[in-house]
């Protein structure tokens, strides 16, 4: 049996570096569109947009800025938590991340999506963006939002178990049940047809791909219901994302 528990998270020492002269200051973004070491705070605000909760952090040196890049997300001085599970008989945590898709419109006029992931109280990785592409569709939004947490969780580089959940159940499906048979017989679908948003599942599948070969690390997935409780706050993530400007680097 598994309980859910919110983890503060806590200090940690991180290697040093040898020191250098430096012409600080130095503004660091560890989750963004662009993670890295910054000389411009306007350069790093922006590589930090649609991160409603990743600030730039000022440093004087880059060996210092540095340090604090290589920090884990699971143990950094700072204010935010991280959502979890802890199996009562092994004592095994398992993060999680709530994902949803909103479509302003969805199947008439002009629709426009968003998407959000959610990770924890004012965590750094909550993300909060607009549906990219052409085709807006409420499947598309939920698909994206799955696709840009895994990618959030890879760019992390921790060996850590997940679970992903949505109120999607198409969304679920697609990642746990549908996509290794879709694999095999070709993307169709049972009367033949072609399966509709190959693009997406197939970049979702590539990042499921890849925590096979780290030891330790397994994304599962698991649907929730909708506004009953649990998703409230991805859900106003994905519909500010609507409202958001498409990032341009």
């Amino acid at each position: 049996m598994s309980k859910t528990a919110f983890m503060p998270s806590v200090s940690v020492t991180t290697q040093t570096h040898t020191a250098q002269a430096d012409n600080g200051p130095y503004y660091a973004v560890r989750v963004g569109h662009k993670p890295g070491i910054y000389t411009s705070y306007n350069a790093a605000l922006h590589a930090a947009e649609n991160y409603p909760c990743s600030q730039p952090k000022k440093f004087d040196t880059r060996a210092k800025a540095e340090d604090y890049m290589e920090e884990s997300f699971t143990c950094a001085p700072e204010h935010w938590t991280s959502v979890l599970l802890i199996d009562d008989e092994t004592d095994a945590y398992t993060w999680l991340a709530y994902t949803d898709g909103a479509c302003e419109n969805n199947g008439g006029h002009r629709p426009k999506g968003g998407i959000g992931v959610y990770f924890g109280e004012l965590h750094p990785c909550n993300y909060s963006g607009p549906l990219v592409g052409d085709v807006q569709t409420n499947q598309r939004a939920e698909l994206s939002a799955i696709l840009k947490a895994l990618e959030i969780i890879d760019n992390r580089g921790e060996n850590l178990n997940w679970q992903i959940r949505s109120d999607s159940q198409y969304a679920v499906n697609c990642c746990s049940q549908w996509l290794e048979g879709w694999k095999k017989n070709g993307f169709k679908t049972g009367k033949g047809k072609e399966v509709e948003n190959q693009d997406l599942i197939l970049a979702i599948d590539e990042y499921l791909q890849k925590p096979r070969t780290r030891i330790g690390t397994r994304i599962t997935f698991k649907h929730i219901p909708g506004h009953a409780g649990e998703n409230e706050e991805v859900d106003a993530l994905a519909k500010q994302g609507i409202t958001e400007s498409v990032w341009k680097p």
